[in-house]
């Protein structure tokens, strides 16, 4: 279910950087205000195209290029068949095309006449003809089977999900065989009764289908929306631009990094008249619907219509995030034949990670995700119980979202005002049932996940065994929340904000309302974009609070002249603009294998405020062994790992905001890196170092011209000499990745070179840093390389090391979340 809106939950996902700066005025006079800030764009969350299916395999700066230099791209129509994103040479010789949308009979055009309601094919049998019918060029047979398997996919789901849960309902409400029961008896009855009813309903429903098991790979392509893909450029080849526009939108609603789809977006717009205002989701669940209905009445002031709707979201939320964990309860293969209670952990913990993220998955609405979603439907419920007088009921959703976000400050101090303000009030500040039995079990999980990720880690086993045992998997928030097989906990936002110094006289505010010039109270910002003065005073401008109490990063920034360039919220950092990211240089151009550059990977904000944490929180040395001069002694090498940041950050001395970009940032480069290698195997961060190399005015003209500020070297294997690279010890032989991500331009030298000479006289490639630029590559011997002299200024970057093996997975990110998690739910108080 769509609506034909454009938010600030962005529905255009990448389009922005790419569209014309009137499209871009034409989108933003059509914004309405969020009510809460809105994540970074690193939580978007990428989803790997699936192992066999058509890939793209030209080069992205031969596309780039070629959209700069034609009005439709010129690619092959070999090209073009092995992706569907590209729009090239969509029109054959002599075809022509149509304005008007054709009104397609999808029974009629099938070769086989199938009925639409006939759902004795699969899903997965109609979305492969529909790809073979691509393939062959036959548009309209494309077209239809396209939108039959998605059709089917959807059916298919929905009456799954319609059968576990009235399946685990009647179990769990069925007369026991025998009585007493143990805990252990009752478990196992209402699990084989569960079993039975499933297996009757999948008969009732699924008819001669029921025994069919679609592959996982089909699964994760339309979890990834990637049906549409191909979509879009069938309905583009009959001209049915609107059609294809909204397929492409939907595709970035679920990959919004995805750039080729963000091109034809534009293109869709730009050169073949689809109409921005009627961009469509195809894919807006109801709940996502009723939110954004009463986000637009809230901005109208309509307080009446933003509650009803904001109560429908909150009904139609719940029964979302049901659905989404009932489909969790897939089939699993442990890959070995454990014993029975291994067996029942392993498979219950891999539903389990499944299921935590779905919060995070239902957060996500237009390709962003909406920071503290079900938090923020509670804050519209308060803020419009108040407007309309019905004291009671807001008071019930300050306290249900304080039960969601206990040391959120700006609702603590709305509860205050309500106190202050209104007579015997007290018994109504009771939590919602639904809202209470949900936190109840967030807490419960989030201590289970803790239990099983730091008490199974840490055993001397053998790896392989362990944690597949545990089915434990790369768990930290920077994994796709659409690839449901994966797992992750939502990391969520703990605002930090000063007490204002009169409570009692402050009323409660929802989402960045304006207040009633003729009141004597105002508003505090529920939003937390501002604090507003009581008594009609003037409006405290939060970069006034931030210089009065700056933090050590805001300080280093200001003294260096930036520190107008962060916007910041008590205590956070609001969502700066994201840049498209592009793999801007590939294997051939650099000469090598397993190596390339993406440009664009982060903002420049986000550059100087890393870089800022370098030089007030990082200490001299490696990070491994506190070497001062690791590499030489021209340079002064400055160093800060998650360990001391989340050391700081519980001492009080960073915000926690500090640690969560790090995470936020190299969770982004961790996505872009599994994407673009196309890995199918889970990769692990290894080791995380922010680090800043600073050229010594001593040695400004003393360092000779072939000096290297990094020897050449191999990351996973002691280099003899060209071919001979040797993986034992001390070398970290079981790194298989590695990336380094530029935060700066602003010095001489610096350059990184991939080159098998140890002098680097003679270098296969050079790449020059500035800011948003990673490269990335393979860590074994096919990959040498080093670091040129750095001669003037400070050369900053975020260095990572990625491996396949979960036992050399990175413990102090593991702790870093942790502290994240207990900061948010109000377990550590930090200073």
């Amino acid at each position: 279910m769509g609506i034909t809106i454009v938010t600030r939950l962005t529905l255009v996902i990448g389009l922005i950087s790419l569209a014309s700066p009137e499209i871009i005025r034409n989108l933003t006079r059509k914004e309405v205000e969020a009510p809460v800030a809105i994540e970074d764009v690193f939580d978007n969350l990428i989803v790997e195209e699936a192992h066999g299916m058509p890939a793209v395999i030209v080069d992205v700066n031969d596309i780039l290029q070629i959209a700069e230099t034609a009005d439709v791209p010129t690619i092959s129509e070999r090209e073009t068949d092995a992706n569907p994103s590209i729009i090239a040479s969509v029109l054959n010789e002599g075809e022509s095309y149509t304005d008007e949308p054709l009104t397609l009979n999808t029974s009629s055009i099938l070769d086989d006449k199938a009925n639409e309601e006939d759902h004795s094919r699969t899903y997965d049998k109609l979305y492969q003809q529909g790809v073979d019918h691509y393939l062959s060029n036959d548009w309209h047979q494309c077209v239809g089977y396209l939108e039959l398997a998605i059709k089917d996919y959807t059916w298919y789901t929905n009456t799954l999900k319609s059968c576990r849960r009235d399946c685990r309902a009647e179990a769990q409400g069925a007369t026991p065989l025998a009585q007493p029961r143990s805990v252990e008896q009752e478990f196992y009855e209402t699990t084989i009764r569960n079993a039975l009813c499933l297996l009757k309903c999948r008969q009732k429903h699924f008819l001669s289908r029921h025994h069919h098991v679609a592959p996982a790979s089909v699964d994760r392509e339309f979890i990834s929306r990637k049906p549409y893909d191909y979509l879009q450029l069938c309905l583009f080849k009959l001209g049915r631009f609107q059609d294809a526009a909204n397929a492409a939108v939907t595709v970035l609603a679920a990959q919004p990094t995805h750039t080729v789809m963000s091109n034809n977006l534009k293109q869709y717009i730009e050169q073949y008249s689809a109409d921005q205002d009627e961009l469509d989701n195809l894919e807006l669940q109801e709940y996502a619907v009723e939110y954004v209905r009463g986000d637009q009445a809230h901005s109208a002031e309509d307080y009446a219509r933003a509650v009803e709707h904001m109560e429908a979201a909150l009904t139609l939320y719940w029964r979302a995030l049901e659905d989404c964990r009932l489909m969790c309860e897939e089939p699993f293969d442990q890959g070995w034949f454990p014993d029975f209670v291994s067996s029942v952990a392993n498979h219950y913990t891999f539903t389990f990670r499944c299921k935590r993220k779905c919060g995070l998955q239902l957060s996500n609405l237009y390709g962003e995700d909406i920071q503290d979603f079900l938090p923020s439907i509670l804050n519209y419920l308060q803020y419009g119980y108040q407007k309309l007088n019905e004291i009671p009921k807001a008071c019930a959703a300050v306290e249900s979202y304080l039960e969601l976000l206990p040391a959120d400050a700006t609702m603590l101090r709305n509860k205050q005002y309500y106190l202050a303000n209104y007579q015997k009030i007290d018994k109504f500040f009771v939590v919602r049932k639904e809202v209470a039995e949900h936190a109840a079990r967030e807490r419960y999980e989030e201590r289970l996940l803790n239990f099983i990720d730091t008490e199974f880690v840490f055993l001397e086993e053998d790896p392989s065994v362990m944690m597949k045992e545990l089915a434990i998997e790369d768990e930290g928030d920077e994994d796709g929340a659409f690839a449901v097989r994966d797992s992750s906990v939502p990391v969520h936002e703990d605002p930090q904000v000063e007490e204002p110094k009169t409570i009692a006289t402050q009323e409660p505010v929802g989402n960045g309302a304006e207040t009633d010039a003729t009141a004597t109270t105002s508003f505090v910002a529920a939003d937390k974009f501002s604090v507003k003065e009581s008594s009609g005073a003037a409006v405290v401008d939060i970069h006034d609070e931030a210089r009065r109490s700056p933090s050590l990063v805001t300080s280093s920034l200001r003294s260096r002249g930036d520190a107008g360039d962060i916007e910041a919220s008590e205590g956070r950092m609001l969502r700066d603009k994201q840049p498209t990211a592009a793999v801007t240089l590939g294997p051939a151009a650099l000469n090598g294998s397993r190596r390339y550059v993406v440009d664009g990977l982060i903002s420049d904000i986000k550059c100087k405020i890393l870089s800022a944490l370098v030089h007030v929180a990082g200490e001299r040395g490696d990070g491994y062994h506190r070497n001062v001069n690791p590499h030489t002694e021209a340079e002064e090498f400055f160093g800060l790992t998650l360990s001391r940041t989340g050391l700081m950050v519980h001492a009080g001395l960073l915000e926690a905001d500090m640690l969560r970009l790090v995470l936020r940032v190299t969770s982004v480069a961790k996505q872009n890196i599994e994407q673009h290698f196309e890995l199918q195997r889970p990769l692990y961060f290894s080791f995380t170092h922010l680090v800043c190399r600073t050229a010594k005015p001593e040695y400004y003209d003393t360092r000779p011209p072939g000096d290297l500020s990094h020897v050449v070297h191999v990351d996973n294997c002691i280099l003899y000499g060209p071919g001979e690279c040797l993986q034992r010890p001390p070398a970290y032989t079981f790194r298989d990745y590695s990336a380094i991500l530029y935060l700066n331009d602003d010095f001489e030298g610096g350059e990184f070179v991939f080159t098998d000479d140890p002098q680097a006289k003679a270098v296969q490639s050079s790449v020059t840093p500035k800011c948003g630029r990673m490269v990335a590559f393979s860590a074994g011997p096919e990959n040498p390389h080093g670091v040129k002299a750095v001669r003037r200024g400070s050369r900053c970057a975020l260095a990572l090391w990625f491996t396949h093996d979960a036992k050399h997975r990175d413990k102090d990110r593991i702790l870093a979340e942790t502290l994240l998690n207990k900061i948010k739910l109000g377990e550590i108080k930090v200073k």
